[in-house]
């Protein structure tokens, strides 16, 4: 979709120039439904309309069907059950029940009072009054609300407050002003009707209807002209009036409206400064970034984790986090400095490391063991890498390692050991139940070998084989990775979904038993009792009874090459062109060459008690000339490859390898 771009850097001598950035982004998703007073469903209902406001770290207030609801951090409240003084004060002085239904404007002062709109009328909430859902109760003396039925001007569509510590209210023939003592009405001048959104700067008041901007010093009235189009909100940041249209983002400066980003083809909800940015949020097209070097950055569901592309309002929190409320949830976005110390490259500190990838790893024998690509195995001490050249095999598949700190490592053909300095080659031509494609290595707590391949599971017991396939109780012949539990069950992931066997039986999970899809599945992990998996589209849990997913959890941005859990309960993702990426909490932390990563092709993550490793790099082929040497006419990834190695002929240049790496994560 192409727009236009138009950005003055005079009207925005507040901004600095962007900095190459990190994200990290919390998701808050909605699952639970309102219906005849109560919520239903697990999870975390969250805020999905425009009606919404921010009222504490992670905590928003917003409208639904039913009362003024809150969402703090996980924890839901309504209100319900406040209790509200009438003002002016009548007879009967406290009103209950129904005052919050159909919430049509809200607004939050500086002192934190909740200021709203409703079906019923007009109404303020004391922070005391919302802070808890513990306060929300009839019982409450002191701690309530108030309903005003003084209001000089009728069907209210907007609320704002100045630095007077004055409300304010826009209506349908006129604005007012509310001193928390007394109301004064101010008549709109004869052309401006419809009014939609009101604001101030502080001193004076804005208030947009239809297709202009009108202002109000307190005596006079004063028109701003047209941005063109219908006006869909208005924001004064930082001294800066700005206005967002049916198509495109103005600001107004040197007495008229400069376009900031036009022909979008989607209408503008909400706009948000900073000091490196302006932000606007749209009705379908995401959220635009705009720097004041004029350059733009997009934020949509295709590359990134937010829920919707139709955000109904950007909120910032005290942490500079954006939070955008879209109609899927609210995502929260934070940007950080890259910082090169985050992941340290070991392989860059140290000598021996054989620049190819990492395909599993094994911690045994007080060192690190991986099993690589095209090198065979390779150990790390802590100081230095050590190949093993003793293994006429150089591309190991998986790898594993028993109680007395032997090594197992499978190939397409065989299993070798390596137990102290001796390699032993276990034949399989005799087993043809075994495939001669070996996908995974596993021993388990009594010291059986199994082996994942394409004609099932084998299982060595130290005497005979078995083997599972679906004649034995498999749902798929085809597996590629296998894990043990705490309470010694097998897992594998094969084409079919997941399997378990308990040592006398498999039970096959799928997308027809499970209730969740569970295709090409790239890990399995642990953590307090419960088995996690994930392909990147959802993290998966299973109980021992049922399965799950993680509702604040959102698509990983690129394909995902292996997942695991660190045991601090970390989610880690190795991603194909995203780098390293982190879940906990609804938190989404990236890590990619900005931070130190050798590539942001990440081939493996692998973990042991706190610490994360992952096997980073990218290896390609490919001829071109001298003349376009470190581009590469077939080269696809985004950044060019260091030349590490060479190799002319004809003046030419056949092989390049971008540089590899083992890097922990600090």
């Amino acid at each position: 979709m192409k727009y236009k771009l138009i950005f003055l850097l005079g009207f925005v001598s507040t901004l600095s120039q962007a900095q190459p950035k990190k994200t990290e982004w919390t998701i808050l998703t909605p699952s639970y439904t309102y219906e005849g007073g109560t919520f239903s469903g697990k999870g975390s209902h969250v805020p999905t309309s425009a009606q919404v406001v921010m009222v504490g770290p992670k905590k928003f207030a917003y409208a639904t069907s039913g009362p003024l609801s809150f969402y703090d951090n996980g924890t839901i409240s309504e209100s319900g059950r406040t209790v509200f003084d009438v003002s002016p004060k009548q007879a009967t002085s406290v009103v209950s029940g129904g005052m919050t239904d159909k919430i049509s404007s809200l607004y939050v002062d500086g002192n934190g009072t909740l200021w709203f709109v409703s079906s019923k009328g007009f109404f303020s909430m004391p922070k005391e009054v919302y802070q808890s859902a513990a306060t929300l109760d009839n019982s409450m003396t002191g701690k309530r609300g108030i309903h005003y039925k003084d209001v000089p001007v009728s069907n209210i569509t907007a609320i704002t407050g100045d630095n007077n510590g004055k409300t304010w209210v826009a209506g349908e023939a006129g604005i007012a002003s509310y001193d928390g003592k007394e109301w004064k009405q101010f008549p709109y001048p004869a052309d401006v009707r419809s009014v939609t959104s009101i604001v101030s700067n502080g001193a004076d008041i804005f208030v947009a209807g239809g297709q202009k901007v009108v202002k109000f010093d307190g005596t006079n009235w004063t028109p701003l002209g047209s941005p063109g189009g219908n006006i869909t909100v208005i924001s004064n940041i930082r001294g800066t009036l700005y206005c967002g249209t049916s198509n495109g983002a103005y600001m107004f400066a040197d007495g008229k409206w400069t376009p900031v980003l036009t022909d979008i083809y989607s209408e503008v909800t909400s706009i948000h400064a900073d000091d490196h940015a302006v932000w606007i949020g749209t009705l379908s097209a995401g959220v635009f970034e705009i720097f004041p070097n004029g350059s733009t950055a997009r934020i949509q569901t295709q590359n990134s984790p937010l829920p919707s592309d139709d955000v109904k309002k950007i909120l910032v929190d005290g942490n500079n986090t954006k939070w955008f409320v879209t109609q899927n949830g609210v995502a929260g976005y934070k940007e950080v400095v890259p910082n090169a110390t985050r992941v340290e490259v070991i392989s860059r500190n140290t000598t021996g490391f054989p620049y190819e990838f990492v395909e599993d790893a094994v911690y045994a024998n007080n060192r690190w063991n991986f099993s690589t690509s095209d090198a065979g195995l390779v150990t790390f001490d802590g100081q230095s890498f050590k190949r093993w050249s003793k293994a006429q095999e150089t591309s190991f598949n998986g790898i594993a390692a028993d109680k007395n700190g032997k090594i197992y490592l499978a190939t397409s053909r065989y299993l070798y050991t390596l137990h102290g300095d001796t390699f032993e080659k276990w034949e399989l031509k005799d087993q043809d139940a075994i495939s001669k494609s070996i996908n995974d290595v596993l021993v388990d707590d009594k010291g059986q070998i199994w082996l994942a391949h394409n004609k099932g599971v084998s299982k060595f017991d130290g005497t005979a084989w078995q083997h599972f396939d679906k004649k034995t109780g498999l749902s798929s012949n085809t597996v590629t990775y296998l894990f043990s539990d705490s309470k010694s069950n097998i897992w594998i992931i094969s084409n079919d979904g997941l399997s378990k066997y308990n040592g006398t039986s498999w039970e096959n999970f799928n997308k027809k038993n499970a209730g969740v899809i569970l295709g090409n599945l790239k890990g399995i992990a642990e953590h307090d009792g419960k088995i996690y998996t994930s392909s990147g589209w959802a993290l998966i849990q299973y109980d021992g009874t049922a399965f799950s997913t993680d509702p604040s959890f959102k698509t990983i941005d690129g394909d995902v090459n292996h997942f695991t859990a660190d045991a601090a309960g970390n989610f880690w993702f190795a991603t194909h062109e995203k780098g390293l990426v982190k879940f906990n909490g609804g938190v989404f932390t990236y890590y990619n060459m900005d931070d130190g990563l050798p590539a942001n092709h990440v081939q493996r993550v692998f973990t042991r008690d706190s610490e994360v490793w992952a096997s980073s790099g990218f290896k390609q082929q490919s001829e071109m000339s001298f003349g376009s040497m470190g581009q590469g006419a077939n080269n696809t990834n985004a950044t060019p490859p260091k030349l590490s190695e060479k190799e002319i002929v004809e003046n030419k240049v056949k092989e390049f390898d971008q540089q590899f790496g083992l890097v922990k994560v600090k």
